[in-house]
C-alpha cells in the first residue's frame, strides 16, 4: 500500500531519466516538475545522471558547431554500438 502510494508520488529512475531529457526540449508540466524535483532531492544516481547528461548535451553542441574535421572526431567501433544495442534490448 505505502510502496504504491509512494509510486504516484514520485517518478521511477526510469522516468526520471527519462525526463532529463524530455525537458531539455520541452517544458515540463507542472505536475511534472513537482514529482520529479521530489525524485532528485532522494536520488543521487538521477541527480549523477542529470550532470552527465547536461555534460554530453555541452560536449555534442561543441562538436556540432566547431570546425573539427570529421575525421578526427573520436568514433564508436562496431563491437561497443552492437553491445549497447543489445543491452537496450535486454532492458526494453
Amino acid at each position: 500500500m505505502i510502496k504504491k502510494l509512494i509510486g504516484h508520488i514520485f517518478f521511477s529512475c526510469k522516468h526520471a531519466t527519462e525526463l532529463v531529457e524530455k525537458k531539455q526540449f520541452v517544458k515540463l508540466s507542472l505536475l511534472e516538475k513537482v514529482r520529479f524535483k521530489g525524485h532528485m532531492l532522494i536520488c543521487s544516481a538521477c541527480r549523477s545522471y542529470e550532470k552527465q547528461s547536461a555534460l554530453m548535451e555541452k560536449m555534442f553542441h561543441r562538436i556540432n558547431n566547431s570546425s573539427i574535421p570529421e575525421q578526427e572526431i573520436p568514433k564508436m567501433n562496431d563491437t561497443a554500438k552492437t553491445r549497447i544495442l543489445e543491452i537496450l534490448k535486454e532492458e526494453s
